[in-house]
């Protein structure tokens, strides 16, 4: 038993490093898990994949249908409000937008509002599960 535990122990830490900054799920489970989209920005496929393209990952804070998003070490990318270093922006790694880009193909990505989160989609994708920064920021190492 004592052998299995380190082993159980790796297990969980590496399924939860999976969602660690988001994980891609179809629109119909987005909407079971956390609700419908009470409103979404519109946001070019182009322009966000060049951001993914120079960052490790994205920050995404929703406002008033405005949007401010944040690359590495909270750097702006695309900026409608003031920045201020205790504001909660949802962070997505490079690679799951990426993936999200990728699987739904569409020229528009749509930056949505639900009611406890921020989700991204394309097409009949969403990503999803991106942690709150702060706490968990991944360049302060919290």
């Amino acid at each position: 038993m004592k052998k299995l535990l380190p082993f159980v122990l790796f297990l969980i830490a590496l399924s939860l490093s999976s969602y660690a900054q988001g994980k891609i799920i179809t629109k119909t489970e987005a909407d079971e898990i956390f609700g419908p989209v009470k409103s979404k920005i519109r946001f070019s496929s182009k322009v966000l994949e060049s951001y993914v393209q120079k960052n490790d990952y994205v920050m995404f804070r929703y406002v008033k249908n405005k949007v401010n998003i944040l690359g590495n070490n909270r750097s702006p990318l695309f900026k409608q409000f003031d920045v201020k270093n205790n504001d909660v922006y949802i962070v997505f790694g490079s690679d799951v937008v990426k993936e999200l880009l990728s699987l739904g193909r569409e020229d528009d990505t749509y930056i949505e509002e639900r009611d406890s989160t921020i989700s991204l989609s394309n097409g009949t994708y969403v990503g999803e599960w991106g942690p709150a920064c702060p706490p968990c920021c991944p360049d302060c190492g919290n």
